[in-house]
């Protein structure tokens, strides 16, 4: 009863009744519909209210199938007359669709019926219009055509269209004679006038009596006709014609024919014979209103939907959410028997359970259906469905209704939450501290394999036992303030000795409240038997002086590979410098030796191979020389700046260019979560390069190597990944990886150079570098930079 309010406002016409069909609310649109007040209603018994009605046995079967069977039943159409209040005694002539729906309790019983009804009057009213006006229309052609025939001999016989303008003026139709090229109106039906009662037509051009009609092209249409004889259909044409009362113009439809009209074979003027068609057509939109609105309501609806008919279950209905989860197009669905559509549903049983439904005429609900995943990397995905029989008006089942509701976030939560129980009774199966939660009347909710251990007896069976009669009475004498404590919701810490079954133990614990929507359900226990602890307390205070001695030694040591890192810096440096001299002399000395072989000599036995050996050798010396100044250089301070990372990506892009063409190697970039990175611009490039060049660079040979660059950040620092699916690494490869002069792969150039310089530079501006990687899988490297 508390949402009857909330039945008496809604939009559409209902009625609540009980099942002995007494009135028990009643909505606005349907009083305003019957022209009654709910205190005429409510309380009273349906056929009280409308008495006398030619179509009560209809509804009282209908009703009465209702009650009986528990379904609904529809009455497309009744004619109903409801009462006059102002004449009493009258009834004023209705037509409804009429809907009568059970409310059933739990157990199916009906405890109501909602009466709704559609008012159809101005539907039926419209048909009855449409089929008197084409009859009126198929008497105004035959007049036409009789016009037609009289026009020929009106030369000869005036008194003869006379007449036919006699027969003209009551003619419902609009009939009009316009004479010459200006269309001159020689003749204007009572029908035609009624349209302009203001007006003065007969004498009068078109254009001047009806200026409205200028703008749009009929008079062009009238000249046509005029000049080439050939008759003009208009069907359904808008036309907004000015009011006699100054109103503004209303748009009205019209269908009509333009007809040459001839004398002695010449064409003289032009015949106009046209009828209203506003109340069709306003009709039909109405209808085609009402229509869109369904298909919109389909296909806005928060779930999937569709319809089946017919023996082949021909997809009548599918909305795009229903389409979207059957993974096609709604246009590849629509009209298409349903496994002709998606042959893959058979071989899941939905025919068997399609023809159940038709069979028996009852629904069939589908718990947790999972939808067949596309790829094998699809999520699984999950649906309840409801399967309702569509009935005819002789009440056969002709199609099924199926309703798809989207349940994957509740399966996989609950499937989550129950892995999270067996994980969380395996991981605490597994620890070595008690653990329980017991009521608000202390016993047992739950108790971990430690019990068992403790107290000799499964933990199952301590499940609903009380705390007191499993710990004793001492230990619970003795814990009685904590519980207390912990029962009012506040977490306890505490230790005791001599606790437990076994002598001289100690323990340490905590009590922690179960509060669930503000109020205490009990609380959990966590005991772990400290004895041994307390046994080595004094074992690990004595030997704090050690670690204290350790940690000094440890202090010296640092200093020592301080002094060592300050040594080989400086070495690096003395190195870069004082070696590229010699190396420039050999380069040289081997030019000039180059240059006095004679030509014979040089092409001769293992000549060619020694001086290119010895040039490449020079080559990679003088490499490793320009890395070790990089290796210097790194610890000069570069200023920091803020740069433009896709433009720097680019670039870099560009100078992989000739390697990414050779390799046919993509390069995917997402930076635009983080467009801007503050770093010294030339250590970025180099980081950038370095970390691309080597993803295409140790690429598998059995797949084309595509490599992604993300960014994004946060307030504090940016973060730079570079993924790749390349050869991969194991983790002795990735322990050696950042290694000054090491090298990991043979079959590639390089000097091992390129990824300690990346961490340098990295962690000289105080961020740091790692690599996650599986062999024959692919790497990533992450870049953690700071923002300042």
């Amino acid at each position: 009863m508390a949402l009857l309010p909330v039945f008496d406002a809604l939009p559409g016409a209902y009625l609540l009744l009980s099942p002995a069909l007494v009135i028990e609310a009643a909505s606005a649109a349907y009083l305003s519909a019957t022209l009654t007040k709910q205190s005429a209603l409510i309380g009273r018994h349906f056929f009280d209210v409308f008495p006398d009605n030619p179509q009560t046995p209809l509804l009282q079967a209908s009703l009465a199938q209702v009650v009986a069977t528990s379904q609904p039943h529809e009455l497309p159409r009744v004619p109903y007359a409801i009462p006059d209040p102002a004449r009493p005694g009258h009834f004023v002539q209705r037509y409804w669709r009429t809907h009568h729906t059970p409310v059933l309790d739990a157990q199916g019983h009906v405890t109501g019926i909602i009466h709704a009804v559609v008012d159809i009057t101005a539907q039926v009213q419209a048909e009855r219009w449409l089929h008197e006006s084409q009859a009126r229309e198929q008497a105004a052609r035959l007049a036409v055509a009789a016009q037609t025939e009289e026009l020929a001999a009106a030369q000869r016989q005036v008194q003869a269209r006379e007449t036919f303008y006699q027969l003209f003026a009551h003619t419902p139709a609009a009939i009009a004679i316009q004479r010459g090229p200006a269309h001159r109106y020689e003749y204007v039906n009572a029908a035609l006038q009624q349209f302009f009662p203001d007006r003065q037509l007969l004498g009068r051009p078109v254009a001047e009596a009806l200026p409205e009609i200028v703008p749009t092209g009929l008079l062009h249409i009238l000249d046509g006709v005029y000049h080439t004889g050939e008759t003009y259909f208009g069907h359904e044409v808008p036309l907004r014609l000015a009011q006699a009362d100054g109103s503004p113009n209303r748009q009205r439809y019209f269908t009509f024919t333009y007809q040459a009209y001839r004398e002695a074979g010449e064409i003289v003027g032009v015949s106009t014979f046209a009828y209203e068609v506003t109340g069709l057509v306003l009709a039909r939109q109405q209808r085609e209103r009402e229509r869109q609105q369904l298909r919109d309501l389909f296909e806005q609806a928060p779930v999937a939907l569709s319809v089946f008919r017919g023996p082949t279950y021909v997809l009548e209905v599918v909305n795009p959410l229903m389409a979207a989860m059957w993974h096609r197009p709604v246009a590849e669905l629509v009209d298409q028997p349903l496994f002709e559509a998606l042959p893959e549903l058979e071989a899941l049983g939905l025919r068997a359970l399609l023809e159940q439904v038709v069979r028996t005429g009852t629904p069939y609900q589908l718990q947790e259906w999972q939808s067949p995943a596309t790829d094998c990397h699809a999520e699984p995905r999950f649906f309840n469905f409801m399967f309702h029989p569509l009935r005819d008006e002789h009440a056969q089942v002709t199609g099924v209704a199926c309703v798809a509701t989207p349940v994957t976030d509740q399966v996989l939560a609950r499937r989550v939450s129950e892995d999270h129980a067996q994980q969380l009774r395996l991981l605490t199966d597994a620890l070595p501290v008690l653990v329980a939660c017991v009521d608000q009347q202390e016993r047992y909710v739950f108790a971990n394999q430690a019990y068992e251990r403790w107290y000799g007896r499964p933990a199952a069976e301590l499940v609903g036992r009380p705390v007191r009669e499993v710990i004793g009475e001492t230990a619970w004498a003795r814990g009685a303030p904590n519980r207390a404590r912990a029962q009012a919701g506040e977490c306890v810490e505490f230790d005791a000795a001599n606790y437990g079954p076994g002598a001289d133990q100690h323990i340490e614990g905590s009590l922690i409240p179960n509060v669930q929507q503000g109020r205490s359900r009990g609380y959990y226990i966590l005991i772990a038997d400290v004895t041994g602890l307390v046994a080595a307390r004094q074992t690990a205070e004595a030997s704090a002086q050690r670690a204290h001695a350790l940690a000094d030694e440890l202090r010296l040591a640092n200093e020592q590979l301080t002094r060592v890192n300050v040594d080989l810096d400086h070495f690096v440096h003395v190195a870069s410098h004082d070696l590229r001299a010699p190396i420039t002399n050999v380069e040289g000395l081997l030019r000039v030796l180059r240059e006095q072989l004679p030509g014979d000599l040089a092409q001769t036995g293992s000549v060619p191979r020694v001086l290119a050996l010895l040039e490449h050798a020079i080559e990679r010396f003088q490499l490793t020389l320009t890395q070790l100044t990089d290796i210097a250089r790194l610890q000069e301070s570069q200023a920091a700046e803020p740069v433009d990372l896709a433009t720097l990506v680019e670039d870099v892009r560009l100078d992989l260019t000739p390697l990414l063409t050779e390799t046919q190697a993509q390069l995917v970039v997402d930076v635009a979560t983080c467009p801007r990175i503050s770093f010294p611009p030339v250590h970025l490039r180099s980081i950038v390069f370095n970390l691309l060049s080597n993803a295409v660079k140790y690429r598998h040979p059995d797949r084309p190597a595509v490599v992604h660059l993300r960014a994004h950040g946060s307030a504090s620092q940016a973060v730079l990944e570079v993924q790749d699916n390349g050869l991969g690494l194991d983790e002795r490869q990735q322990a050696q990886l950042f290694d000054l002069f090491k090298r990991l792969h043979s079959h590639v150039e390089g000097s091992g150079v390129g990824l300690y310089l990346v961490k340098r530079m990295v962690e000289n501006a105080g961020g740091r570098i790692a690599v996650q990687s599986q062999l024959d899988v692919g790497s990533t490297f992450t870049v953690w930079l700071p923002r300042s």
